[in-house]
C-alpha cells in the first residue's frame, strides 16, 4: 500500500469514528432527555416514592414484634403476585432491619452512590456509557429505584462484585437474578463470602420452609421470568466493567 492510500485509509477511519462517536453521544442525551422526561410524570403520578422500602421494613418491624415476616396469605396457598407480597429470602431480614433505624435516605443512598463509584472507577469506554444509559433509561429500572426496592441493594453488590468478587454473592438477596452473584466465582473470595451467607442463613432456619413454600405458592403472569425486566438494572456495573480500560487488569484471585 503507497503512502498515499495508507492516509486516505487513516482519514476514512478517523471519519467513521468521529461519525460513530457523533451518534453515541446523541443517542445518549436522547436518552438521558427521555428519562428526565418520565421522571417528571412518574413522580407525582404514578408511583409513590419508597413503596416498598417501607414494605419490607414494616414487616420486619412485625417479624421483630413476634409477627410473621411472610404474609399467612402466601403460606397459605397459591396468589397472585402484588405489591404487599415479601418475596425476598430470610437473610434478607439484617438489611431491612438495619433500616428500622437507620436514616431511610440511606436505603438510596448508600447503594446509588456505590454503583456510581464503581462505574466512573472502571472508566468505560463511550460505547459502555451508551450501553449503561440504556440501562437506565429502561422504564423499570426508573420504577425500581422510585418505589425503592431492594434491587437496587442487588446491583450494588454486583457493582462492588466487579472489584472485589466476594460482594457479588449479595445479589442472592434477588434469588431469581442469581446468574448476577457469578461474576466473582473464580476468586476464593466469593466462596468464603458464600459461605458466610450460609452461616447467615443458619440463624433464620425457621423461615426457610415459609419461604419455600411462599415462592412455590406464587403466580405470576410471567412465570420464571417474572424478574426479567429488573436485568437491565443489574446489568449497569457490569457493563461498566467489561466496556472499561480496567478490565483486562482484573485481578482473578
Amino acid at each position: 500500500m503507497s503512502l498515499e492510500a495508507a492516509d486516505h485509509a487513516a482519514v476514512a477511519l478517523r471519519r467513521r469514528t468521529f461519525v460513530l462517536r457523533s451518534l453515541c453521544v446523541l443517542v445518549i442525551v436522547l436518552l438521558l432527555a427521555d428519562l428526565m422526561r418520565s421522571w417528571m410524570e412518574w413522580l407525582p403520578t404514578r408511583f409513590r416514592l419508597g413503596i416498598d422500602f417501607q414494605l419490607y421494613v414494616e414487616a420486619t418491624h412485625r417479624w421483630l414484634g413476634g409477627g410473621t415476616f411472610y404474609e399467612p396469605y402466601q403460606v397459605a396457598g397459591p396468589y397472585m403476585v402484588e405489591h404487599g407480597a415479601i418475596l425476598y429470602p430470610p437473610f434478607s431480614i439484617p438489611l431491612f432491619a438495619a433500616f428500622t433505624v437507620l436514616p431511610a435516605v440511606l436505603w438510596w443512598l448508600v447503594p446509588v452512590v456505590s454503583v456510581a463509584a464503581v462505574t466512573l472507577w472502571h472508566r468505560p469506554s463511550l460505547v459502555a456509557w451508551l450501553g449503561i444509559v440504556f440501562c437506565l433509561w429502561f422504564p423499570a429500572t426508573s420504577v425500581k429505584v422510585i418505589t425503592g426496592n431492594p434491587v437496587l441493594w442487588a446491583v450494588a453488590a454486583v457493582a462492588l462484585g466487579t472489584v472485589g468478587g466476594w460482594p457479588a454473592v449479595g445479589a442472592l438477596l434477588k434469588p431469581t437474578l442469581f446468574p448476577f452473584a457469578l461474576i466473582g466465582i473464580r476468586r476464593r473470595s466469593w466462596w468464603v463470602g458464600l459461605f458466610a451467607l450460609g452461616l447467615l442463613s443458619m440463624l433464620f432456619l425457621p423461615l426457610w420452609p415459609d419461604y419455600v413454600q411462599v415462592i412455590r405458592n406464587a403466580q405470576t403472569p410471567e412465570g420464571v421470568l417474572y424478574s426479567v425486566q429488573e436485568a437491565p438494572m443489574m446489568a449497569i456495573p457490569i457493563v461498566a466493567w467489561l466496556g472499561g480500560i480496567r478490565f483486562k487488569r482484573q485481578p482473578q484471585t
